[in-house]
């Protein structure tokens, strides 16, 4: 908080100032690790399978958004629940 509150800015510019501060700490990260695990066809499991993602679902996952309104792109099923 002491680094936000040295910045001296209110308003909008201190908003914007803000965001973009974190968009750069965060999504350079998010790029890479979403890079490696479609080049390297990592699994989401140890126990499953790795699947190829479509190019839709591979700019979703570089946006940061869910593709097609799903919550996850695959799911697991846990013993004594239902499938969705």
């Amino acid at each position: 908080m002491q680094s936000m509150e040295r910045l001296g800015l209110e308003g909008l510019a201190f908003f914007s100032t803000f965001y973009v501060r974190r968009w750069f700490r965060i999504y350079p990260l998010t790029i890479f690790c979403v890079l490696s695990t479609y080049a390297f066809s990592i699994a989401p499991d140890i126990d499953q399978v790795a699947r190829g993602w479509n190019m839709n679902e591979l700019l979703a996952k570089l946006l940061l958004m869910l593709p097609n309104g799903k919550h996850t792109s695959y799911r697991q099923r846990i013993e004594g629940s239902e499938v969705i």
